[in-house]
């Protein structure tokens, strides 16, 4: 699952793959794979509830985890679905 979240700012280059990573193979009305695509993204935590699940996400640039490595950037949660094997995003929220 970690993988789903961490891999978003990778999949951004080519939207059909990053559309993919969303419930339904689109991304949510207001979320644009250019916005990500410059970003780095890592599951801090993770929280599973059967077929869902949470995850506090640090976002932001390279530079913002290397420059507070203690804190890092901003973290938001996304929500996530299992359907099958895999894990979609339902939500993905910036910060």
């Amino acid at each position: 699952m970690r993988n789903a979240v961490n891999e978003v700012p990778d999949m951004a280059g080519d939207a059909k793959s990053f559309n993919g990573l969303f419930v339904g193979g689109k991304a949510p009305a207001g979320i644009s794979a250019a916005d990500y695509y410059p970003l780095r993204c890592e599951a801090q935590s993770v929280e599973i509830a059967g077929d869902r699940a949470t995850a506090q996400v640090a976002v932001g640039k390279s530079a913002d985890f290397d420059a507070a490595p203690e804190t890092g950037p901003p973290t938001v949660e996304w929500a996530l679905v299992r359907e099958g094997d895999a894990w979609l995003l339902e939500s993905a929220p910036l910060p």
